[in-house]
């Protein structure tokens, strides 16, 4: 069963989710996505389950695995550096709740630039731009 869930922006969970990734991806027209991930997750071949798909789609993509267990400030700002050198529109993480955290991190950020500092989205960060 899909699951779909309309925050800021859309997630789905559940059997058969990472084949939604494509349809919003051309519905949404992004040209370069970032996975991210952790280490263990590509070692494990996790990860691969979604690149698969979006390499037989022909959907541009890097992968950024620095994620560590209670992500740290430095985490958020690596993986924004790989983001803008690699003019990323689309972010899509793969894992728990570090891994979505620095993704959460990394792509407000990029679209609300006032949060750079990190340390400012502690709490609640009224954002004005969708990540």
């Amino acid at each position: 069963m899909i699951n779909r869930v309309m925050l800021n922006e859309t997630s789905y969970f559940g059997r058969g989710s990472r084949e939604k990734v494509v349809e919003e991806i051309k519905n949404r027209k992004f040209q370069k996505i970032l996975i991210v991930t952790d280490s263990c997750l590509i070692q494990a071949g996790v990860a691969r389950m979604v690149t698969d798909i979006l390499e037989a789609n022909a959907i541009e993509y890097i992968a950024f695995d620095g994620i560590k267990s209670n992500p740290t400030v430095a985490n958020v700002k690596d993986g924004l550096k790989v983001a803008r050198e690699n003019n990323i529109d689309c972010i899509i993480p793969v894992g728990g709740g570090s891994v979505i955290d620095t993704a959460k991190g990394i792509a407000i950020i990029m679209t609300n630039n006032e949060f750079a500092a990190v340390v400012s989205l502690a709490g609640v960060a009224n954002t004005k731009n969708k990540a």
